[in-house]
């Protein structure tokens, strides 16, 4: 299968509530190019390489094992 980082991104804000939430919902390809829900250990390595890959747009980013992006 092919990693890819996020599936499905869902950004929610919500006058007078805080700042934007951001919560990253990883997938694999299969060989067809459907989208799976992969095994919690690869949707774990997704997160954390998409939080090793936020410091460029926001230091201090960072990614709950959830999907939940702190900013």
């Amino acid at each position: 299968m092919k990693l890819i980082a996020v599936g499905d991104v869902v950004v929610a804000r919500r006058p007078g509530e805080g700042p934007s939430r951001l919560r990253l919902h990883p997938v694999e390809l299969t060989a067809d190019g459907e989208p799976v829900i992969p095994p919690a250990s690869t949707a774990r390595r997704i997160l954390r390489q998409v939080e090793e890959l936020s410091p460029g747009l926001a230091p201090t980013t960072r990614v709950d094992g959830d999907g939940r992006v702190r900013f």
